[in-house]
């Protein structure tokens, strides 16, 4: 079934069914000349262009009881036809007119409708173009004193068709003027998916156990100094703490303990007879014996009464029984520790010596320092260790390293100074250092995002596109563009790293920047990320221009 909008008292309503129009003619709310617009179209003409009326003038129904004058001629086909579509008749009352009044009524309503068509055109026209003329500025006007209102108006008056043409224009201008208004207005948000960037820089951190802790200790060279001092040597060369990246290979370790053992040597006292037994036990309870020999037996306990001039007698004695031993394939093993033996009896006799003798201690460190010594400090130096100055109090803090136990620390701390100007590497635990408690705490995420380093890798550019909304005024197709905004990103990545991310940044930090350069953590942390390049969604009412 048809609708129809209808204008009435200047206002458009509906729509209405037919059913709904044909109840409206019945109770006479519309009549012929009422202007409709049916639906889809937006052209306004009279209702009687698509509905009956019944006839407008009076007739007398009494008139049908009347025989028919002499010389009446009925209505012919082309009048029966006119008076029905000119809705001047209807099917009850078309028969009471004969022919010459029917045409008089016919050529009556055709004179009418030719003088109304021809003012509505010229009036269609003139309204037209003073809506297009002032449409702008009467669409955004509201209420009775819309200027295109008022000279519509006064060129056309009140002819309901024309209003109705002119009406449906304003409309459509004021439509257009708050599209316009709204498309102006309307926001292109920041792009979606950004996401904080110090949590995306966080949750990028690369965990290295070697690198994870904090270590505290406290270290002092009181014992050192003190020894030193009874010698009038100095300690010199200030104090600091080095954290090997890895632990001292096995021939290095060998060097750092003979330096020690030289050191104790060099800084020990004159030796006293006590102290000589002392030494002189420690030899015997190392001697090789061999079960069931008499000259071993006699062999040790020369040893146990020896004095300090009788060392190289021994030593000599320990060396001719080894070379014996040696020709005798049953005492062959024999030999060897007694070689053995008799090099230790002769470093006891050297220590001994040296201990009696100042230039010889002299000579020993110095010896020890041009040779093994040199390359210990040379091995340290090249370690690329993590070195740090312990406070007054010899506390020290050592950032961005392993988890050291006491154990661990013997192989990975050395405490570098200088004993008279030579370098002396102790390691941890040693007896010329008095030690606090050693202490490895995980470090926090964000200690290492300024360390961080990501490279500019890409410099792209989203958005700048242009958008439009549109619609129809007076039968043309009017436009309102919008072009989205532009958004700038710096794409980044670290050595190495198989992905990207996109830093959103404003035109001039990314102008600042440039491909191949290293951005700074600090600056990263205070924008947004995106996995994807991204750009403000569409608003609504806007739609791409291709």
């Amino acid at each position: 079934m048809r609708q129809f909008a209808l204008f009435i008292n200047d206002q458009a309503r509906g729509p209405h069914t037919e059913a709904e129009i044909d109840a409206m003619i019945a109770r006479g709310d519309v009549t012929a000349e009422t202007l409709c617009a049916p639906a889809g179209s937006t052209e306004w003409e009279p209702l009687s262009n698509h509905f009956s009326f019944g006839s407008k003038l009076k007739v007398n129904r009494d008139r049908q009881a009347e025989p028919t004058a002499a010389g009446r001629e009925d209505v012919d086909l082309e009048q029966r036809r006119k008076l029905l579509i000119y809705g001047l008749a209807d099917s009850v009352t078309i028969d009471q007119f004969d022919r010459s009044e029917a045409q008089t009524l016919i050529d009556a309503h055709e004179a009418k409708v030719r003088v109304r068509i021809a003012r509505h055109r010229w009036a269609g026209i003139g309204g037209l173009a003073l809506g297009l003329a002032f449409g702008a500025y009467a669409g955004l006007r509201t209420g009775a004193d819309r200027p295109l209102t008022r000279a519509a108006e006064t060129i056309i008056g009140k002819d309901d068709k024309v209003s109705g043409k002119l009406v449906g224009l304003d409309r459509e201008v004021t439509q257009f003027a708050k599209l316009k208004e709204t498309v102006d207005a309307v926001a292109f948000n920041k792009p979606a998916g950004g996401t904080p960037a110090l949590g995306v820089i966080t949750a990028r951190l690369k965990s290295d156990p070697s690198r994870s802790f904090r270590t505290k200790g406290q270290v002092s060279l009181a014992p050192l100094t003190e020894k030193a001092a009874r010698w009038k040597a100095t300690v010199d060369g200030g104090l600091k703490v080095i954290l090997l990246k890895t632990p001292m290979p096995k021939a290095v370790a060998e060097k750092a303990a003979a330096q020690a053992e030289i050191l104790d040597v060099v800084l020990s006292p004159m030796l006293e007879s006590a102290k000589f037994e002392e030494l002189r036990e420690e030899l015997a309870r190392g001697f090789p014996e061999l079960t069931g020999s008499p000259e071993s037996d006699r062999l040790k306990t020369d040893i146990r009464q020896m004095k300090i001039a009788e060392l190289t007698a021994i030593a000599t004695r320990v060396d001719a029984r080894a070379s014996l031993a040696a020709s005798n394939p049953s005492t062959a093993e024999w030999a060897r520790h007694l070689k053995d033996f008799a090099a230790r009896v002769r470093g006891l006799q050297d220590r001994i010596r040296i201990n009696r003798d100042m230039q010889a201690r002299r000579k020993l460190w110095s010896d020890f320092n041009a040779g093994a010594g040199s390359d210990l400090a040379a091995w340290v130096l090249a370690s690329g260790g993590k070195e740090v100055t312990p406070g007054a109090d010899g506390a020290f803090v050592v950032d961005e390293g392993p988890r050291l136990s006491e154990a661990d620390a013997a192989a990975r701390m050395v405490i570098a100074t200088r004993v008279n100007g030579d370098p002396l590497h102790l390691t941890w635990g040693s007896p010329f250092l008095i030690l606090g408690e050693l202490r490895s705490e995980a470090l926090p995420a964000d200690h290492f995002l300024l360390s961080e380093k990501y490279k500019v890798v890409d410099k792209p550019v989203t958005g700048g596109r242009l958008f439009a909304a549109k619609l129809r005024v007076g039968g043309k197709e009017l436009v309102v563009e919008r072009r989205s905004p532009r958004w700038h990103f710096l794409t980044l990545a670290r050595e190495k790293d198989p992905d990207v991310i996109h830093l959103l940044v404003d035109e001039a930090t990314h102008g600042r920047h440039s491909a191949g350069e290293t951005v700074p953590a600090s600056e990263i942390i205070k924008g947004e990320i995106y996995l994807k390049l991204s750009e403000s969604a569409v608003p609504p009412l806007l739609t791409p221009v291709p």
